[in-house]
Formats: C-alpha cells, structure tokens, sequence
C-alpha cells in the first residue's frame, strides 16, 4: 500500500480552487464542481493545466476568467475569486500536515491515477478531488454493494450476512456508504470474513479513520474509504450529500444488493430508493437485486417493478448472480456476468489488483512538472520577513495565523520547529520601570545576516 502522502502539482491547484480545508475561508469561496468545470475547460483551451496556475500568472487567470463558460447555467468564477483562491497555501500545507496524520490522502481528476471507473461512470460529474484512506489499489472497484435502510430489520440483517459472506467467498470486495442500518452491517460482516471493503463515505473521513473498527483494516490493506467531500466538515445539507454519495457507490460496484427499503413519497425520500431508481434508469445499469423478505420492504417490490431482480436466498451468489435470462446467454457456463467483465470465478480470484492508468484528455495536457507542495518553507520565509525587527511573541503569531490563514496551533507548532532549528530565538524584553518583561522573538545571528537586518 502506497504510503507517499505527496501529491501532484495539480493535486495541488485543484484543492486550492475546490477545498473549504476544514474551515470556511475569509478570502474566497472554493468552487463547486460546475464551476470548477467550466473554468477546467478555458483552462484546457489555453493548453494549460492546473499547475500553471500555481506560478499566480494573473494575466493567466484574467485571459481564463474572460472566456465564455462552457455551460450556459454556470457562470464563469470571477479572476479576483480564484487569485484569492490560489493564494491559500499555506493552508493547504497546514490541511495536508494534519490529512497526513490520520492516513488520508487526495487526488484530483487532473491525475492519471484518478479513479478510472468513477472517471468512465460520472464523466463530468465526477468529483474534482477526492479524499481517501487505506489502500488505495481498491479504487479499481467492481464486485457486490450492499445497500439499504438505517432502520434494518433482523431479517434482513441476515440476509446481508448471508450474501456478504457469499460475496467474500468468491473474492469480491464489498462496497457500501457506511451509514448505520445496513452499511455498517455489511461492511462489518466482510471486516469479520477477511473481506475488501470499498467505502463510499458521506463526511467524516477523518473522524471514520479513528473509529476502532477501522483502524486495523485500513492499516492491513483491507479497505479503502474515501468521500468527494472535505473531510474534517460536516455539509450544511448532511441529506443531499449522503444521496448523492449514492452514485459513487453504484460506479464502484458491479451489481448491487438492496436489502430493505422505504419508498420515496410527498412526505420524503429514501435515499437507498433513489439510488437504485437513478441506477435503473441508466441505459447499460448495473443489475439491481432486491431482497423480498416476509413481509417485503416497500421500496425493494417496487423496485421489483422497475426492473430490479429477486435475490433467491435459498441459491448461491454465483446462482443469483446467473440466474437474470437477460445475463445468462451471454455468456458460457463458470463466468460472473456483471462481474469483473465476465471473467471466471478463478480469473476474477486471480486479478491483479494495480488499477490501470488512464490519463485524462479534460484537465491534462502535457506532462507533469515535478511534484511540490507549499511546505513549512514557505512559512520560514513569512517568519524571516515578519522579524527583520525584533517583536513581542503575541504579535507574531496573531500575524502569521492572519496573514497566512493558519489556525493557532499550527502557527505555534511550526515556531516551536523553527526554535529548535536554529532559525528564530525567544528573548526577555523590559517593559517599563518596575523590571517586568515580555517575551519577544528575533532572528538567531545567522538569519540576522541573511535578512541583512542588526540588532
């Protein structure tokens, strides 16, 4: 499992454009993913890529910002919305230190290890970047999702058991939101087996990276977890973004599993329900099985009704999976139709799992430069500046945090770095007539010489 945190030059842009890293921004509003579409297409027209932009050629930006947007109901971002943007790096330095530390990662659409199957599924709805913990092979996807209600009911807890241990059996990793009610269960059951897990999480990415039940699984290779949503912020609209993680469920599975559920009306919507009538209207869908249970759900009989299939319980997963008459000619007896591009069960056992790379035509043009990242450097170099003249500890960190758009504890982190360094020192200072002092900071003599300042 890859455990290089680093990330690409347009990894980088992309986040500074798209990002909230985990607090909302006093100088712009980060791009939605229609904004950061149409601008991603002027950019693509200069024969630029995002990591041109991070030079802040505001001529550039300007000549971008001028063209006509590419979509007719999304207007073009404002040159002055993206400079500030762009100009948020040492907060996406301070994001990156603390996403580390927790396992998580990022990677933009721009990158040609971008999730093929999301790429290929949503086209321009994929996300722009997405956050992701554990082993990151997973992202190749395919085999069962397992989905339904909250509130899950005994007997259909069963059933998930039942299939997930099926599914397991064969291989296959399982894929699911990691709601309560059926998610959870499904992904502890697969946990329990020796299973992949593939989850498609609403929020909380960092905060399901601490969760115990997690913790091992991600560390072992067994599972991978990533969201299309900042991962320290909880959205304001929690529901439309835990139903539109539906579709990233969909795109990384094979087939999907619905356990039990509700049935949208006038008085709400199911978000499992929903998911699976957007999957079934999809020309070349994934096949949908709905568990029929005594009694059965409302949503699985109608889902039945709109071209879902009855998951025979008493048959094994390879039965059921073979049993649609649509799947079952086309293919010779021993293969998974709908799975693992109908590969045989020994075959799909023997896959390789490195994801193959697929550069992308929309946001990539010529090759990549080397990889950077704004790092505690730049930091120094603020820090350098600011103590051309001696000044009182308070000050300085207020400024930073300020001027730099850190949070204090990072600010105070990265002076304590820069003490044990060499590079800055904390000096008592008199302040008045009655021997009191305060704490200031100024450049060690080194430093002093480099700046060109005296003391």
């Amino acid at each position: 499992m890859n455990e290089d945190f680093t990330m690409t030059p347009d990894t980088q842009a992309v986040l500074l454009l798209c990002s909230a890293f985990g607090r909302s921004s006093n100088a712009a509003e980060p791009l939605t993913l229609a904004q950061y579409n149409v601008f991603a297409s002027a950019l693509n027209s200069f024969q630029k890529r995002p990591a041109d932009l991070l030079e802040l050629d505001e001529t550039l930006v300007g000549e971008v910002c001028a063209r006509e947007s590419s979509n007719a109901r999304v207007a073009m971002p404002e040159k002055g919305r993206i400079i500030a943007l762009l100009r948020r790096g040492m907060t996406l330095s301070s994001a990156v230190d603390k996403w580390s530390a927790y396992g998580v990662r990022a990677v933009s659409r721009a990158d040609a290890h971008y999730p093929r199957r999301l790429r290929t599924y949503l086209k321009d709805k994929a996300p722009a970047i997405l956050y992701y913990a554990g082993n990151a092979q997973l992202f190749e996807g395919g085999g069962m999702a397992v989905v339904g209600s909250r509130d899950l009911n005994a007997e259909a807890a069963e059933a998930i058991r039942k299939v997930v241990r099926g599914c397991v059996d064969l291989g296959m990793p399982i894929v699911s939101g990691g709601a309560q009610g059926a998610d959870q269960t499904s992904m502890r059951e697969a946990f329990t087996c020796g299973g992949r897990v593939i989850g498609a999480l609403p929020c909380d990415l960092l905060k399901a990276c601490l969760e115990p039940s997690n913790r091992d699984v991600l560390a072992n290779g067994g599972a991978l977890l990533f969201s299309a949503y900042d991962p320290e912020l909880r959205p304001f609209r929690y529901g439309a973004v835990a139903m539109d993680r539906n579709k990233y469920i969909y795109a990384m599975a094979d087939g999907c599993f619905v356990a039990q559920s509700g049935i949208s009306s006038s008085k709400g919507k199911s978000g499992t329900f929903e998911g699976a009538v957007e999957e079934l209207k999809r020309p070349e869908h994934h096949p949908v099985y709905v568990f029929l249970g005594m009694p059965a759900s409302e949503g699985c009989l109608e889902l039945l009704k709109r071209g879902a299939r009855k998951w025979d319980m008493g048959k094994t997963v390879v039965e059921n999976i073979k049993g649609g008459d649509a799947y079952v000619s086309k293919v010779e007896d021993g293969f998974l139709p709908g799975f693992s591009a109908a590969e045989s069960i020994q075959e799909y056992h023997a896959k390789p799992t490195t994801p193959e790379i697929v550069v992308p035509q929309t946001d990539t043009i010529r090759p990549q430069r080397e990889n950077r990242i704004f790092p505690y450097d730049l930091f120094v170099e603020a820090l350098k500046a600011l103590l051309s003249v001696r000044r009182k500890e308070t000050e300085v960190r207020k400024h930073l945090a300020a001027s730099l758009e850190l949070v204090p504890v990072q600010v105070k982190a990265w002076l304590e770095k820069a003490e044990k360094e060499g590079l800055v020192k904390e000096v008592e200072y008199p302040v008045g007539k009655k021997g009191k002092t305060c704490k200031m900071l100024e450049l060690c003599r080194s430093e002093e010489r480099m700046c060109g300042t005296t003391v």
